[in-house]
């Protein structure tokens, strides 16, 4: 088996040699730093074609506020005065203590990850490495989570001497692929016989948050998820206020960036399901929903779902992304398994 096969690299390998390119890297171990860099920082994310909502300021900012423990550890990569890359990363001392580099955002964050101006992308990788192994006296391993497969963690994997880059599959994210044949458009008609179902029964309608409802459509999304996780005997994601407080922030700022997709199923004046996702880079998210279990069999779960789904269908995106989370009703709109990886850099002993 290959080393690459195996998820274990050897320390060095020859590389043809890169252009040259003027990159100067600037270390960051204070919040109000990234705070300053938000605006250079949410430009670079904002034209990755293969970035998430989760690498942008809009999330991270409000993450560290809420959830930020240990020193941070971050790198801006800059050109001739550009911001080309961008590592938020931080050191957390675990249990055991052992000082841990991890990105911003692991633990309750789906999708992490640098990044970098596609053009200097290999330049900023190894410009980046070079950096975290000449601080190595500050860390014991460093452990990047929740990496999609096109993440330069994974794609690129030289270090130096004395360190070794081991890489494994986390989890999976089931996906809907928007244009290919699949059960989709059987769900999406089922769920509009469902809709007349409905209305057949009572007067509703489907709103999107905006800035005057936002708040209203939290509120019932909070209300409506955790009653129904209470019901199942669990916490649910919105059980503590540090977590409620941090959602809402994030709505917040996403509906200003027009990337908040946050939706309530209203039954005359009563919401009773509400869906709260993103869409950013032709690809919509479905993060959390919660439906009122007196009109779970009306099937107001799947109407919303279907609104969702078929709104994505007209922006025009590719992907409609269930996130973590492998629950069958995901697999019976067609979603199939993406999978998300972890990747180590250890040093050797």
């Amino acid at each position: 088996m290959s080393a690459l096969a195996s998820g274990l690299m050897p320390a060095c390998y020859c590389q043809r040699p890169l252009p040259t390119l003027d990159l100067n890297i600037e270390f960051i171990d204070h919040a109000a730093r990234l705070n300053e860099l938000a605006d250079q920082w949410r430009k670079l994310w904002s034209v990755q074609t293969d970035a998430t909502p989760f690498q942008s300021p809009d999330w991270l900012l409000p993450w560290w506020d809420h959830y930020g423990e240990g020193p941070l550890f971050s790198f801006a990569l800059w050109s001739k005065g550009e911001l080309v890359g961008f590592a938020p990363l931080y050191i957390y001392k675990t249990a055991d203590s052992c000082r841990r580099l991890f990105l911003l955002g692991t633990g309750n964050t789906d999708y992490l990850d640098a990044i970098f101006n596609p053009a200097f992308r290999k330049q900023c990788w190894q410009a980046l490495v070079a950096e975290i192994q000449k601080r190595a006296v500050c860390w014991d391993e460093c452990n990047f989570q929740g990496l999609h497969s096109q993440s330069p963690f994974l794609q690129e994997t030289s270090v130096g001497p004395g360190f070794q880059i081991e890489m494994h599959q986390q989890a999976l994210c089931p996906v809907l692929d928007l244009h290919a044949p699949n059960p989709a458009r059987s769900m999406l008609k089922r769920t509009q016989y469902y809709s007349r179902k409905l209305r057949k029964m009572h007067q509703f309608r489907i709103e999107e948050a905006t800035e005057h409802s936002i708040d209203e459509l939290f509120d019932a999304l909070e209300r409506l998820h955790q009653d129904r996780w209470h019901a199942k005997g669990s916490a649910g994601v919105l059980a503590h206020k540090r977590d409620r407080s941090f959602h809402r922030q994030v709505a917040r700022r996403f509906l200003k960036a027009n990337v908040l997709k946050l939706y309530g199923l209203r039954v005359e004046e009563r919401i009773v399901a509400a869906l709260y996702g993103f869409r950013h880079n032709s690809r919509t998210y479905f993060y959390l929903n919660g439906f009122d279990p007196e009109y779970g069999h009306l099937s107001v779960a799947s109407v919303l779902l279907g609104h969702a789904i078929d709104q994505a269908i007209r922006d025009e995106c590719h992907v409609f992304d269930f996130l973590k989370g492998q629950e069958p009703y995901k697999y019976r709109w067609g979603a199939r398994d993406q999978a998300i990886f972890a990747r180590n850099i250890r040093k050797n002993s």
